[in-house]
């Protein structure tokens, strides 16, 4: 099978909610698929339309969870291979080559974990664990399910697994506004996934949040991403503090007042 065969043997998926603002640029950087297939969730701009401009495999579903979503594009791949990415990711062109090296070259493994470099105010961020941030995206159609999680959802692969070495570019954050809009939404399926584990006590809301920014300034060396590992260390921070208060408000609900 020479590279070009082998990247037509694989099918892009995609997840999207309104993202007309990414999907141009992130399908011009998968464009080499065999297969392209985008499944959105809300109607509310052109992010549908663009995606036609690449693939006639545009599918509406409204929005059930991550994990469903990712599934439901899973389930409408047909080619042997899935290469799962995100709208606000890229491939670079030295991860299509790699691609279309390793699957020409026949590969025991059945699925590979790509390293990702995530960006914040347009500064490639290296420590913090958010490099090289290994993403299982190369995969076995036939050997691959979705995990059923809320939040931070994946792909579980029956079979060996290996790495690639050339990254996908991460553009999660511009700025700080959308980083925190939209860790209220993380915040909230990460608690309601957590309730029923533990009980949130004052410990938690007074000692977690800190101890979270330590973690990641200090012991995962934020520090030297400079000013922007600040930034992100005390969002972390705020992330853990929301978790905990989403908790404690989920574990005392509030009762209806019986009037007299």
């Amino acid at each position: 099978m020479n590279e070009h065969k082998s990247l037509n043997d694989v099918s892009v998926i995609l997840i999207a909610g309104a993202e007309e603002h990414n999907m141009r640029a992130c399908l011009e950087t998968v464009n080499w698929a065999g297969e392209i297939v985008v499944v959105h969730s809300m109607q509310v701009d052109r992010t549908a339309e663009i995606a036609r401009e690449f693939t006639p495999h545009v599918f509406f579903q409204p929005f059930r969870g991550y994990a469903k979503q990712k599934r439901a594009a899973l389930g409408r791949a047909s080619k042997n291979w899935v290469f799962s990415i995100d709208a606000d990711e890229r491939a670079t062109p030295e991860l299509q080559r790699e691609i279309a090296e390793v699957l020409a070259g026949s590969p025991t493994a059945d699925g590979f974990y790509v390293p990702r470099k995530s960006f914040f105010h347009g500064k490639w961020i290296r420590h913090m664990g958010w490099y090289p941030d290994y993403q299982l995206r190369l995969l076995r159609r036939d050997k691959t399910i979705v995990t059923e999680r809320l939040v931070h959802e994946g792909f579980v692969v029956e079979g060996d697994r290996g790495y690639l070495a050339s990254p996908l570019l991460h553009f999660t954050i511009p700025n700080v506004r959308h980083m925190l809009e939209k860790n209220l939404d993380y915040a909230w399926l990460e608690a309601e996934e957590k309730k029923e584990r533990r009980k949130v006590g004052i410990l938690d809301v007074i000692l977690r949040p800190p101890i979270a920014f330590i973690q990641k300034f200090v012991f995962q060396q934020g520090f030297r991403d400079g000013w922007e590992g600040l930034v992100l260390s005390s969002i972390h921070a705020l992330n853990k503090l929301q978790v905990q208060l989403y908790m404690w408000e989920m574990q005392r609900p509030v009762l209806p007042r019986v009037e007299k």
